[in-house]
């Protein structure tokens, strides 16, 4: 919960007056069952989602194709 009240008040703080950027594996409709607290989670959902830009990548997930797994 701290994380997301910091999270809340650093969107607060830059609402009007500067870009946010934010990477995330979850959509942001996932985002509502991540945050325990479901007005924190509208609040802070309000901040990001109404002048948000999506950018959703296109292609192959590279991941398996770049990571060698440790053999220790």
């Amino acid at each position: 919960m701290q994380a997301t009240w910091a999270l809340f008040e650093i969107l607060e703080g830059r609402d009007g007056k500067a870009p946010t950027v934010i990477a995330s594996q979850l959509e942001p409709e996932d985002w509502y069952r991540a945050i325990d607290d479901s007005i924190t989670a509208d609040s802070l959902l309000n901040r990001l989602i109404r002048p948000a830009l999506f950018i959703r990548p296109d292609g192959p997930n590279m991941r398996p194709q770049h990571h060698e797994p440790d053999d220790d």
